[in-house]
């Protein structure tokens, strides 16, 4: 038998609470990187390592397994202006919406049932945040632009 997985719940779930957050109303949560963004502020799930490792033999020799994941992905905000004072506003936005992104994480560490109490091992935590700011010009209008790389990890019992 195959070892189970939670990432494609935990994907599910986790997009779902996001949209359904207040403070995120009118905030894209895309699930799917697909580069380039019409929005001008969105959360972006992207790439998903899930290795497994044994756990070591259960009795009547079945294999337990674990299974690390780690979920990167973006926010990023863009505002009109090309100064320090829009960098800096953009800077706040974007605290804002990772602080959502990690309250929603430890409001709700099973994110729906994706990671039932019953195999999680270590609840998604906020492992990597790395931001990048820059100035650019759009349609002839400055805009600053900032993006906070995140990383969340889990652990959890995949069989």
């Amino acid at each position: 038998m195959a070892a189970a997985t939670t990432v494609p719940a935990v994907l599910k779930q986790l997009a779902a609470q996001l949209r359904l957050r207040a403070a995120l109303a009118g905030v894209a949560v895309h699930t799917v990187d697909l580069g380039a963004w019409a929005d001008h502020e969105a959360i972006v799930f992207g790439q998903i390592t899930a290795p497994q490792s044994w756990l070591g033999l259960r009795t009547l020799g079945a294999l337990a397994t674990r299974e690390n994941a780690t979920l990167s992905g973006y926010i990023f905000a863009e505002l009109a202006g090309g100064d320090d004072a829009k960098a800096d506003d953009a800077h706040d936005r974007v605290g804002a919406l990772l602080n959502e992104l990690v309250a929603q994480v430890q409001t709700d560490p099973n994110v729906n049932g994706a990671i039932p109490a019953s195999v999680a091992r270590i609840p998604p935590l906020l492992t990597v945040a790395t931001w990048s700011t820059w100035m650019a010009e759009q349609e002839g209008t400055a805009i600053a632009r900032v993006r906070v790389d995140w990383q969340l990890a889990w652990e959890a019992k995949a069989s």
